[in-house]
C-alpha cells in the first residue's frame, strides 16, 4: 500500500506498517516496528485546567490517581472580587471535601515593605491559609504553585507544599512559602481554593503530574 513502511520477515512475505495517526513515529517494541504516538517529553505532564469566572470555589479534581507520586497545581493571574482577602485551600479525601479541624500549616510571609517576616500557622484548622491579604485593585493578582504528595495513599496523611506571590491591599507585594498536612489516610481526589470573602473572579488553575522517572 502507498506510503507504508516495509519490514523484513525472514523467508515469509514482507510485512508493512501504515503511517497511522498524524505525528506518529516508528517505534521498536523489542521484536518489531510499530507506528505509535511519540512519548511525552519532559518531567511534567499537563492533566487538566479549571478557569475561574466569578467562582465561589475553584475545584481541581481531574485527575489525581496513583499514576504519579507528586502533582503540581499552578495558578496564574488569579483575581479576587473583594479587597484584602485571604486565600484558602481544602482537600477532597474519601469522596468529600474535608471541612473539619484536620489541617496543619505554616505559611511564611515576607512582604515588600519590610524586612521582617509574618506567618500564618495552625495545628488544627478546617482549611489551609495560603495568602493573608490579596488586593482587588485593577492591576492586582495572585499566582502560586501548590504541590500534592502521594495522593493515592490509603495509609499516609496527605502532605503539601506551596509558594506564590500576590499584590497586597496596602499596595505592596506579598510572597508566601508554606507547608501543610491533612491527617486523613483516605485517597485524595481533589483540591479546592476559595477566598475568605467574595468570589475568585478569574484565573487559570492547571494540574500537572510529575513523572516518577
Amino acid at each position: 500500500t502507498a506510503n507504508n513502511v516495509l519490514l523484513g520477515n525472514g523467508t515469509s512475505a514482507v510485512q508493512a506498517v501504515a503511517p497511522g495517526t498524524s505525528g506518529n513515529v516508528l517505534t521498536s517494541n523489542g521484536s518489531t516496528w510499530q507506528s505509535t504516538a511519540p512519548a511525552a517529553s519532559g518531567a511534567v505532564v499537563f492533566l487538566s485546567e479549571v478557569t475561574a469566572s466569578g467562582s465561589s470555589t475553584v475545584d481541581v479534581e481531574t485527575t489525581f490517581s496513583s499514576t504519579y507520586d507528586a502533582y503540581m497545581i499552578v495558578c496564574s493571574a488569579g483575581v479576587v472580587q473583594t479587597n484584602n482577602v485571604l486565600l484558602y485551600a481544602q482537600v477532597k479525601v474519601g469522596g468529600s471535601y474535608d471541612t473539619g479541624s484536620n489541617y496543619q500549616y505554616h505559611t511564611a510571609i515576607p512582604v515588600s515593605a519590610t524586612g521582617s517576616y509574618n506567618a500564618l500557622v495552625s495545628g488544627g484548622n478546617d482549611r489551609i491559609s495560603i495568602f493573608s491579604t490579596i488586593s482587588n485593585a485593577a492591576s492586582a493578582s495572585f499566582s502560586f504553585c501548590f504541590y500534592v504528595y502521594a495522593p493515592a495513599s490509603t495509609s499516609l496523611a496527605k502532605n503539601f507544599t506551596f509558594t506564590g506571590v500576590c499584590n497586597t491591599s496596602a499596595g505592596g507585594m506579598q510572597a508566601v512559602t508554606g507547608s501543610a498536612s491533612n491527617n486523613s489516610t483516605s485517597a485524595l481526589t481533589g483540591v479546592r481554593f476559595f477566598a475568605s470573602s467574595g468570589n475568585i473572579q478569574s484565573g487559570k488553575f492547571r494540574l500537572y503530574g510529575i513523572k516518577n522517572s
